[in-house]
């Protein structure tokens, strides 16, 4: 967490612009995360606000996923097959 934190500031004091709310996400995990928990929230929060009709998930497989969001099968495995 520290390297992100000097990151930050190291951006800010050389005056970069670091993109947030709508424009930036930033997500930093110290010990490991579960995509699926990621998703449940997210479906969760979804159908609370009204926006997603069910909170139920489904796998796809890495393939489908990089069809599905038109990036490149290595940017789907890069980004969500990682443990």
């Amino acid at each position: 967490m520290v390297d992100l934190y000097l990151l930050f500031v190291e951006k800010v004091l050389s005056g970069a612009d670091l993109p947030s709310n709508e424009k930036g996400i930033y997500f930093s995990e110290t010990g490991e995360q579960s995509w699926r928990e990621v998703s449940e929230g997210i479906a969760k929060a979804g159908l609370a606000v009204g926006a997603l009709g069910t909170a139920e998930l489904k796998s796809v497989s890495v393939e489908e996923a990089s069809k599905l969001l038109g990036v490149s099968l290595q940017v789907a495995e890069l980004g969500f097959a990682s443990k």
